[in-house]
């Protein structure tokens, strides 16, 4: 069959056309790429019934001795996840660590982690299922420690009691993303009580107009949530400055 332009014969040539697309990026092309994902992305998109053929491909070179295959292998994995238990991600981190954990990822394919543990941990809570226990467990434990800012807004979305009951856990910058994903205004109310007081050398960004624009909740929240972040330091909007 066809996949984006070039020739599949077999499920068992994709993991082979999968690696050498990584290495070479001659297998899906186009003069418009930024580099070899882009190829491998069109792939995926429009693979169909092989979709999950390139996923278990994909999970395949997560191991991969060689740091540049580990690297395209993990920034792909947004692309796949829809076909992939968080358990294998997880069996990954914990039997493998050495290949992830202060691992920076490859300059081949550059990202903003620090290694390639935080870009699977953010993986595995996009793939989490609030039933799925096993992964909800590893994700609270990974949220007591350095990478807590890589979790928590996936916790917030599945595990949201859980989380709120524990909000000091929650890096004060992770604050919008974490508010986005807790399912009811009661939830962000008492994780904002919970953070409070705000330190003062963060209060004025925090409360800024720009900063609750992109959050799109009801002003009436809106302003009490800024009234417990700046506490005493708190003026009510006005109609004019909003």
């Amino acid at each position: 069959m066809m996949v984006a332009g070039a020739s599949v014969k077999s499920e068992r040539e994709v993991s082979s056309l999968v690696r050498k697309q990584l290495e070479i990026g001659n297998v899906w092309a186009d003069k418009y790429d930024q580099d070899n994902l882009d190829g491998l992305t069109r792939a995926i998109r429009d693979s169909g019934e092989l979709q999950p053929v390139f996923a278990r491909a994909i999970v395949g070179l997560l191991s991969d001795k060689r740091l540049a295959m580990r690297t395209g292998a993990v920034a792909m994995l947004p692309e796949v996840l829809g076909e992939i238990d968080a358990a294998a991600l997880i069996d990954l981190l914990q039997t493998r660590p050495e290949l992830y954990y202060r691992k920076k990822p490859s300059r081949k394919y550059p990202m903003f982690y620090d290694d390639l543990a935080e870009a699977i941990l953010v993986s595995i809570g996009r793939a989490t299922e609030p039933g799925d226990a096993r992964s909800i467990e590893f994700l609270r434990e990974a949220a007591k420690g350095e990478r807590a800012w890589v979790v928590v807004s996936s916790l917030a979305s599945i595990d949201a009691d859980w989380l709120c009951a524990n909000a000091t856990l929650v890096p004060r910058n992770t604050l919008g993303s974490v508010l986005l994903s807790l399912p009811t205004p009661e939830h962000r109310e008492q994780l904002v009580r919970a953070l409070a007081p705000w330190p003062e050398s963060e209060r004025e960004q925090v409360v800024a107009k720009r900063y609750w624009d992109t959050l799109k909740f009801d002003q009436a929240e809106i302003d009490k949530l800024k009234s417990i972040i700046a506490g005493a330091h708190w003026n009510p909007p006005t109609s004019q400055n909003g």
